[in-house]
């Protein structure tokens, strides 16, 4: 009996300790975003003073599975070439490989702010002019270095690539501002940023001038039309998993799928049901500003996106049954250029160049 009760006690003090451990072990991160503050550990929750995103509760594990979820892509993996590391996370840093390309880091006068960026050029023949891209961000406080993978696409498909640092966030002068209410004013900033970006372009002795487009995620949805109105001037979009819906219906969307944290959110299908129920305040509709562009825009989503309302957001752009835009549905990719159970880079090239050469910008 006593040997027993000797036994019992041990079992009880390990399991104790085992708990203990768990409890110890226990962090929290801010939500998955594109700024380097999403691996940061916490000992408490709340909201992050970088990007303003929730501070949750996340085993490493858990941490690495919401990345995955959310599509997050993983490095290229590339033997030779020059390799070049961009992103300032650990689990976002996206590898820039082209076999011959030059880089020249400018600033551009917006307004009354400087922005700060780099031009990339692939290998051009002296006198060549060639088709150009300017990325515009998702959300978060990113810089250039975010854009690592958008880069390699404009390289890789042999365009001039513009990429700078969002206004407020890196070497980029003015005010970064994250909140949601003030969206329509943010977008706006943003955008004017993309256009005084296409002026300084334009006068680019290495660029066709015709055929200069943007290109961007998520965020970039709602921005890059914005700058298509402002300056119509602009010869294409290509927008990667951005919505079609409204800001304050997409933030309802992610909530109910708790976006990055699937374990714990509603399925895809049962939030895409339930976004029929969302009363609240729109923010900001994108609605009135497509219906108004002629500009040929190719809207890119993922089947998996736990993000953006995918279902809603091409039922709106089908009921405008615009000509000039072009949808493209890519199997098993989250809100990113990943395949969500792999992990690994989809074929953008294949996808974003056919299309280009379909409107004339790529022969």
């Amino acid at each position: 009996m006593k040997e027993k009760s000797i036994i019992l006690f041990v079992f009880t003090l390990i399991w104790s300790y085992a708990l203990i451990g768990q409890e110890t072990s226990k962090k929290y991160y801010c939500t998955p975003c594109n700024s380097p503050c999403d691996v940061k550990a916490y000992d408490k929750p709340g909201v992050c003073d970088v990007c303003n995103m929730p501070i949750i509760s996340l085993t490493e594990q858990e941490l690495k599975e919401s990345i995955a979820n959310a599509g997050i892509p993983q490095p290229l993996e590339l033997v030779y070439g020059e390799i070049e590391e961009l992103g300032s996370s650990p689990y976002r840093a996206s590898r820039l490989w082209i076999e011959e390309y030059s880089r020249k880091h400018i600033q551009i006068k917006s307004g009354e702010i400087m922005l700060s960026g780099a031009i990339y050029y692939p290998r051009i023949a002296p006198g060549q002019k060639v088709p150009a891209f300017i990325l515009a961000h998702g959300s978060g406080p990113t810089t250039q270095y975010n854009l690592g993978y958008y880069i390699y696409l404009g390289l890789k498909m042999g365009a001039v690539v513009l990429a700078c640092d969002k206004r407020g966030v890196g070497n980029s002068e003015g005010e970064y501002d994250a909140s949601v209410k003030n969206s329509r004013h943010i977008f706006s900033d943003l955008a004017s940023d993309l256009v005084a970006q296409l002026q300084w372009l334009k006068e680019q002795p290495e660029v066709d001038t015709g055929k200069i487009g943007m290109m961007g995620p998520s965020q970039a949805g709602w921005i890059m039309p914005i700058a298509a109105k402002m300056d119509r001037s602009f010869g294409f979009i290509v927008s990667l998993s951005g919505p079609a819906v409204s800001v304050g219906a997409e933030n309802y969307f992610s909530a109910l799928t708790n976006e990055n944290n699937m374990p714990k959110g509603m399925s895809i299908e049962q939030a895409d049901k339930k976004l029929k129920d969302f009363s609240g305040d729109p923010i900001y509709d994108p609605i009135p500003v497509i219906r108004d562009l002629n500009t040929r825009i190719l809207w890119q989503f993922g089947t998996h996106d736990r993000s953006v309302p995918v279902d809603e957001s091409i039922r709106r752009l089908k009921e405008l049954n615009k000509p000039n835009f072009d949808i493209k549905i890519v199997k098993d990719v989250g809100h990113g250029s990943a395949n969500v159970h792999t992990g690994k880079y989809e074929d953008f090239v294949s996808i974003i160049k056919p299309w280009l050469k379909k409107i004339g910008v790529f022969e």
